[in-house]
């Protein structure tokens, strides 16, 4: 379920919000970039 403000904006599952291309997936995908960069930078030595 993803709530934004007041308002329950999407529901389903993992993968059924990441399909919908929605806020879900947009936040989502954000928050896994920070992860995938410090993982790229510690295998680079950074």
């Amino acid at each position: 379920m993803v709530v934004d403000g007041r308002r329950v904006r999407e529901v389903g599952t993992h993968e059924q919000l990441l399909v919908r291309d929605g806020l879900y997936a947009e936040r989502y995908t954000f928050q896994a970039r920070a992860y995938t960069s410090r993982a790229t930078d510690t295998e680079e030595g950074l």
